[in-house]
């Protein structure tokens, strides 16, 4: 597939991690573009992954991920934090260290919102949880990880689905201004 500089910087900015998430996060940076040709370009690589075979698309994005390099440098907080990312997902030689995480990624944009408070980790321990599958591990080491960056109201609603048994809050760390991390006890920083 052949894609403009305009699209190929554009996916290298989007983090989800799997094809769909990818595809929603262009979707919704289409509708919040600030300029024309951002949201031309957004549209585009929609209609180009879609029209894919989704092993084939998935493909072009972790070609994306791996081989692309922001012309003149990153100049927005999306190209710094996907350069970030890719700097830390692969090693010399292309290939990827480890599982893209589920949930927000650590440099996620939720991270530096105006009202995000808090950072969390959790099982799911219910199939009568609105978030993940009963009995899929989240976080530790285990590929399916999770990690969500929620605001107040947010976290109080976690917190109520972990009163009915429904997940289980591993880890939390509170979130001030500038995305700085505090974590609740020593030693839980990873």
């Amino acid at each position: 597939m052949e894609l403009s500089e305009d699209e190929k910087r554009m996916l290298y900015q989007m983090e989800g991690s799997g094809l769909e998430s990818v595809i929603r996060d262009l979707v919704t940076s289409a509708r919040y573009a600030p300029r024309p040709e951002q949201r031309k370009a957004a549209e585009s690589v929609v209609r180009k992954l879609r029209a894919m075979p989704k092993e084939e698309s998935w493909g072009v994005v972790m070609d994306i991920r791996r081989n692309y390099h922001v012309s003149g440098g990153a100049r927005t907080i999306g190209e710094m934090l996907a350069e970030a990312r890719q700097k830390a997902a692969f090693g010399s030689v292309g290939e990827m260290r480890e599982e893209w995480m589920k949930g927000h990624d650590i440099l996620a944009l939720e991270r530096f919102a105006d009202d995000t408070r808090h950072m969390i980790v959790f099982d799911v321990l219910s199939q009568d949880s609105e978030i993940g599958d009963h009995g899929e591990k989240r976080w530790a080491d285990a590929p399916s990880s999770m990690r969500l960056f929620l605001t107040d109201e947010g976290y109080r609603k976690l917190q109520g689905e972990q009163e009915k048994g429904n997940v289980r809050i591993r880890k939390h760390a509170k979130v001030f201004p500038g995305g700085r991390l505090s974590y609740d006890q020593r030693g839980m920083e990873w």
